[in-house]
């Protein structure tokens, strides 16, 4: 059984991905332009000083996700 918070959420997510479309970001990209690998970013970036993250860019699947989402920590932040 739906409640109203989860409509307002879906109504919510609905807007958000109608502005992204309307600033020109195409939501669901076919592709991707990295910048660095995984394991490069684990060797390189320390836990302690994401600042030099700034302009790394990863892809990433959901399969193993979960030992690559600690590096996006200080974006949640």
């Amino acid at each position: 059984m739906s409640t109203d918070f989860e409509n307002d959420q879906i109504q919510r997510r609905y807007e958000e991905l109608e502005e992204l479309i309307k600033r020109g970001v195409e939501p669901y990209p076919y592709t991707f332009d990295r910048t660095h690998q995984s394991r490069q970013i684990l060797d390189t970036f320390r836990d302690d000083d994401p600042s030099g993250l700034a302009d790394v860019a990863v892809a990433a699947r959901g399969a193993g996700l979960w030992r690559v989402l600690p590096l996006f920590r200080h974006q949640l932040e």
